[in-house]
C-alpha cells in the first residue's frame, strides 16, 4: 500500500512538474509574441484614423520616422559648423581690423612725437638766437 501511495505521489509531482514547464514555455513564448513588450509601433495607431498616433500608446518611431530625425540632426550639425566657421572668419577680421588700427595709431603717434621733436628743436634754435642777440 505504501509502495502504491509512494508512486501516486512521485507520479502527480512528475505531472505537475512537467504541467509547470509547459505553462512557463508558454508564457515565455506570450512575452515573446506580445505586442505589448515588443513595442510594437502598429499598437500606437488609432483604429479611427490610421495617420493618427495616440500618445497613451507610444511604442517608439517607425523606420522612416527615425530616419527622418537623423537627418535633421545632421543638417543641425552642418549648420552650427558652418555658424562655427562663419563665427571664426568674422573674429578673425575684427582682430586684423584692431590690429590695422593699432598700427596706424602707433604710425601716428610716430609721426606726432616726430613733429613735437621738431618743434622742440625749433623753439630750442629761437631760443638761443634770441638768446645770443
Amino acid at each position: 500500500y505504501n509502495l502504491a501511495q509512494a508512486r501516486a505521489k512521485k507520479e502527480r509531482e512528475r505531472a505537475a512538474q512537467a504541467a509547470e514547464v509547459r505553462d512557463n514555455l508558454a508564457e515565455i513564448e506570450n512575452n515573446l509574441s506580445s505586442t505589448l513588450l515588443n513595442e510594437d509601433p502598429s499598437v500606437s495607431r488609432s483604429y479611427i484614423s490610421p495617420n493618427r498616433v495616440r500618445p497613451d500608446h507610444f511604442k517608439g518611431f517607425s523606420a522612416d520616422e527615425h530616419q527622418a530625425i537623423l537627418q535633421q540632426q545632421a543638417e543641425q550639425a552642418t549648420e552650427r559648423q558652418e555658424a562655427e566657421a562663419e563665427e571664426r572668419a568674422w573674429s578673425s577680421q575684427v582682430a586684423e581690423e584692431i590690429e590695422h588700427m593699432r598700427q596706424v595709431r602707433c604710425s601716428t603717434e610716430a609721426q606726432l612725437e616726430a613733429k613735437r621733436a621738431e618743434m622742440r628743436r625749433v623753439f630750442a634754435e629761437e631760443n638761443r638766437q634770441l638768446a645770443e642777440t
